[in-house]
């Protein structure tokens, strides 16, 4: 049993008791049906009009962002991923982030702050379909980073390659 599995899960007060069921029915796997949200209304008795003003209520407030499928990165050939740490000028911080965070490849670009013997304030993750390509990727990275960092502003960065995945899976909020 998870931690909080004896704890109430309670309702944000911005959302109400229907507007979490469809959040976490979504959660679940979304039938593939030619009216998903039908099945879904009908699941939790209230009109498919009902859910979709719900949906888009939820997506005018920045509450739902998207509504996507969840794709097998290793099954879709991207089995070189990595994530990589970036020690930038401070100062330059915000500009080197926004530069390697228009990569497509990049999926996740964080500035979070550094510690004593960790002096990386930037994270990226890189996906890849092969060694090469993971390494032409990083060139990129290094090149863009290190123009936008610009003549003065020195750039270093750690590949941080997984060894092994404890643990993958998306968060159950509701």
């Amino acid at each position: 049993m998870g931690q909080d599995s004896e704890k109430e899960k309670k309702l944000p007060s911005f959302l109400d008791e229907l507007d979490c069921k469809i959040i976490s029915e979504l959660q679940s796997n979304l039938p593939l049906v030619e009216r998903p949200f039908a099945r879904l209304a009908e699941d939790l008795g209230v009109s498919e009009e009902k859910v979709i003003d719900r949906l888009k209520r939820l997506s005018r407030e920045g509450i739902l962002k998207r509504i996507a499928p969840i794709v097998s990165q290793e099954k879709t050939g991207f089995r070189n991923n990595a994530m990589v740490v970036w020690q930038v000028p401070e100062e330059k911080c915000d500009k080197v982030g926004s530069q390697l965070a228009e990569f497509d490849f990049v999926s996740h670009c964080y500035r979070r702050p550094t510690a004593e013997g960790w002096p990386y304030q930037l994270f990226t993750v890189v996906h890849a379909t092969s060694g090469q390509d993971r390494k032409n990727k990083f060139e990129k990275l290094e090149s863009a980073a290190r123009e936008a960092a610009g003549e003065t502003g020195e750039v270093k960065f750690k590949v941080l390659k997984t060894q092994e995945k404890l643990k993958k899976q998306s968060l159950s909020y509701f």
